[in-house]
């Protein structure tokens, strides 16, 4: 008899804590959805600091011998990643708002930050037409700014 009786408040006291165990567990599940939620855009110094990691990438894979669309490749996933997983694409941008950045923007802008970042970093690992195509971007943007400003005036 007193075997039944250990078993079955073995059981009772299971089914007691059973709704509390399930309770927490799906208190604990519905924080993460609203930690997923709240996730907070990039800052400026975010967004440098991981185009230096990207440019340090790129440069740390040429030197072990892999080739530049690869480490750019890899530098490029991982900003993008980074700026996905941590900030759900979200930016503060120089006016202090917050900006979600479109799959274009984030892959081709992260492409050309850490591909000049590269640049500057290790520009004897860069491949020559890459270094002139990062130029010719710096004097295409230098331009827009030069005619968005004088217009302004």
């Amino acid at each position: 008899m007193n075997k039944y009786l250990h078993s079955f408040s073995g059981v009772s006291l299971s089914i007691l804590f059973f709704p509390l165990i399930a309770f927490a567990s799906l208190s604990d599940s519905a924080m993460a959805d609203e930690k997923i939620n709240t996730k907070k855009a990039a800052t400026n110094e975010e967004v440098f600091t991981y185009k230096v990691i990207g440019g340090l990438t790129i440069c740390n894979a040429l030197n072990l011998g892999v080739d530049f669309k690869k480490a750019q490749e890899i530098a490029v996933r991982t900003y993008v990643n980074v700026l996905v997983a941590k900030h759900d694409k979200k930016i503060t941008n120089p006016q202090f708002e917050e900006e979600t950045l479109s799959e274009n923007n984030l892959i081709y802008g992260s492409q050309f930050m850490l591909i000049s970042d590269a640049t500057n970093r290790c520009p004897k690992d860069i491949p020559s037409e890459v270094k002139k195509a990062v130029e010719d971007q710096y004097k295409k943007l230098d331009k827009e700014i030069k005619k968005k400003n004088k217009n302004k005036r």
